[in-house]
């Protein structure tokens, strides 16, 4: 049980460090995005190494974190890690936020994109009306109409 503790900070930090290198990746273009997505990267890393140097001397030796028959081992007060538990999650709440908050920017750039193709299909529908009265300057109207729609949100 003890072996897998050390491992999930990094797990954690490789997957968020995995959603802000494709979020750089797709707005790498604006620098501010780009900072900001890098800082988080960096922050997830620190929390991953200060969350393993306190796993690492939970108890000194650390064997005795999971075998406490030496009667000379001395452990951390659990008062000491609760509170680093809850900074740790506190700390790591914050990075999912801000990275959510990330993906919901892009999946909302994504839905305008989506939107403008709605658009297009809109368009599509009024070219079989095109010609049908005679006056192709009010025949087009509506082809511009979703044209500029389309143009607008692209």
């Amino acid at each position: 049980l003890f072996l897998s503790q050390p491992v999930f900070p990094w797990s954690l930090a490789f997957s968020k460090i995995s959603i802000a290198c494709m979020l750089v990746r797709i707005r790498r273009d604006q620098r501010v995005w780009v900072w900001s997505m890098k800082f988080i990267m960096v922050f997830v890393v620190l929390i991953a190494i200060n969350t393993n140097i306190f796993q690492l001397s939970l108890c000194r030796p650390l064997w005795a974190v999971w075998d406490r028959s030496n009667p000379d081992a001395q452990c951390m007060d659990p008062a000491v890690a609760r509170t680093s538990i809850y900074v740790n999650s506190a700390l790591n709440v914050v990075t999912d936020f801000a990275l959510s908050l990330a993906k919901i920017v892009v999946a909302f750039i994504m839905g305008l994109g989506i939107f403008a193709s709605s658009a297009s299909i809109a368009k599509t529908f009024h070219v079989e009306d095109y010609g049908k009265t005679g006056d192709s300057l009010m025949d087009c109207v509506p082809i511009t109409i979703w044209s500029m729609v389309e143009m607008q949100l692209a």
